[in-house]
């Protein structure tokens, strides 16, 4: 008899932050697998808590008759051939190497999962940390060119006809970010970022660069390092043109 069970492709779809987990993913997609359904009730359960033990066990399961009485809470002799035969369980003696396999699997996955909620939790800080009342004044200053108050009315009308859409602040990025006029006349050469007057801010009316113009933007080479210090610090850099 072999030493250890495993469940096939268990790594693939059961992947944790933490060992012992209190529960286990089921995808709805087995009960259109063929091989599950050409099992009987008994082991299709069978399996249902295979899954269970195996989340405890990092996927090694001791093949004992009474460990498996013991573990799937069963009397008597288990039968778990028909698994076993079907492909479900993978019995093998050299479970060793397997497991260190999988373990580094699941470790890799399980920093990529903390690598993406840190990212998350970084991008919900930035956003609270500015008000909306604040990050509008940016999405005005940034896009002097968009009419915004018609821009938000159309993403809201959007979002109606899209149910399960949010208009959070990405969102309301790229809408925008895709509405960058194209230079076309002689008034649209000049700087419209805002600079400090004596008494308000007014455009910069300097001619527009090159570098900006070919990144879609109407900004003279003095605003444009502080043009894209202010789209880097909410989190939307300028992707500037490639020089040929």
């Amino acid at each position: 008899m072999s030493e250890y069970l495993s469940v096939k492709n268990f790594e693939r779809y059961q992947h944790y932050k933490d060992r012992n987990p209190p529960w286990i993913k089921l995808y709805y997609a087995i009960l259109d697998d063929p091989h599950f359904l050409a099992l009987n009730e008994v082991q299709q359960g069978r399996y249902m808590k295979l899954l269970l033990v195996a989340s405890k066990q990092d996927n090694r399961i001791l093949h004992d008759q009474q460990y498996l009485s013991k573990v799937l809470r069963v009397a008597g002799r288990i039968d778990i051939t028909p698994l076993i035969e079907s492909g479900f369980l993978i019995a093998s003696c050299k479970q060793s190497a397997r497991h260190k396999l999988a373990s580094r699997k699941q470790n890799a996955m399980s920093e990529t999962e903390a690598e993406t909620e840190t990212e998350a939790e970084t991008e919900k800080k930035r956003a609270s940390a500015t008000s909306d009342e604040e990050f509008l004044t940016e999405l005005r200053t940034l896009y002097p060119h968009v009419n915004l108050d018609d821009e938000l009315r159309k993403m809201d009308a959007w979002i109606l006809a899209n149910p399960g859409r949010k208009k959070v602040r990405k969102f309301i990025v790229n809408w925008l970010n895709k509405i960058d006029a194209p230079l076309t006349t002689q008034h649209d050469t000049h700087c419209i970022w805002t600079v400090k007057s004596e008494y308000k801010n007014v455009p910069c009316k300097q001619p527009v660069c090159e570098e900006a113009r070919l990144a879609g933007f109407r900004i003279c080479a003095e605003c444009w390092p502080v043009f894209k210090k202010h789209r880097e610090r909410i989190g939307h850099p300028v992707h500037e043109a490639a020089h040929a």
